[in-house]
């Protein structure tokens, strides 16, 4: 479905437009469009769906940079998603915790790194950069908002009840009506979602390793 199929959906559920009509009241269409987004943010904040994979433009060090900024719509790098490359040399680099920021922002170490982590939208290596390195990066990352009526993605094509029943949700609650049947429909689609998509990665694994052993 396109993004204006579902958020009038939304409004025809609601009772707030007679089905088949087209929606006229340009603060609900508003509000139906805003519903609908922030019910797909959620969805991607759920869980790390494989749609979500995406290899980043790469990062190419200064000499003494420390930091470099990630994709404004960046989640999590995959497992091994972040590789140093210098010439033919490749390397995974490994992520420190959360409490590196307060011990290695200032450090004055220089070289070719080999860890990194994460702080205020940026990814911080270590050693410092003491070259021209190239990092490649593979993450999850949210999907954009809608905005256009003919706006599609593999959540509005594929899963595009999920997408209703929680856009429904929000509507519920921001008119103050019951949403608990909408909330209990939601619920389920997003769980069968993620066991739809686990089904998916653990087949692809099951496949890759038939190969590798062949």
């Amino acid at each position: 479905m396109t993004f204006k199929q579902i958020y009038e959906e939304v409004i025809w559920n609601l009772n707030k437009t007679q089905r088949g009509t087209i929606p006229t009241d340009a603060g609900l269409i508003a509000g139906a469009k805003g519903w609908v987004n922030s019910c797909q943010r959620e969805i991607c904040r759920q869980h790390n769906f494989s749609f979500l994979q995406s290899t980043n433009a790469d990062i190419y060090t200064v000499n003494g940079t420390q930091s470099y900024s990630l994709p404004t719509n960046f989640k999590v790098f995959v497992e091994k998603g972040v590789i140093f490359v210098d010439g033919t040399t490749k390397n995974t680099l490994i992520c420190w915790g959360e409490d590196a920021e307060n011990k290695y922002p200032k450090t004055d170490t220089k070289g070719e790194p080999t860890n990194y982590w994460l702080w205020e939208d940026k990814i911080w290596l270590y050693p410092i950069p003491d070259a021209v390195y190239t990092i490649k990066t593979k993450s999850y990352n949210y999907l954009p908002d809608l905005s256009l009526d003919g706006d599609t993605n593999k959540i509005t094509l594929k899963h595009y009840q999920v997408l209703i029943d929680g856009a429904c949700v929000k509507g519920c609650l921001w008119l103050q009506e019951e949403a608990s049947l909408w909330e209990q429909k939601y619920q389920m689609g997003l769980a069968e979602m993620i066991r739809e998509n686990n089904r998916t990665v653990n087949k692809d694994k099951n496949i890759i390793m038939k190969i590798r052993v062949r």
